[in-house]
């Protein structure tokens, strides 16, 4: 069975699931590779600079 020989009811609500499940995905990559390259970004830059840079991130230490 295809989608094609679906219900159109059926057809829609694959089309919907469909979107929803690209759109999921496509957030959650975009998210991982804007983290990566902030990781990066951190790790290349010189210590002393850090602190000028990356000032917020001495809410997140214990």
């Amino acid at each position: 069975m295809t989608i094609g020989e679906l219900p159109p009811v059926a057809q829609i609500g694959v089309a919907i699931v469909t979107a929803f499940v690209w759109f999921a995905a496509t957030g959650f990559l975009s998210g991982v590779v804007i983290g990566l390259l902030q990781v990066v970004s951190y790790m290349r830059t010189p210590r002393h600079l850090r602190v000028e840079r990356f000032s917020d991130l001495h809410k997140f230490r214990s």
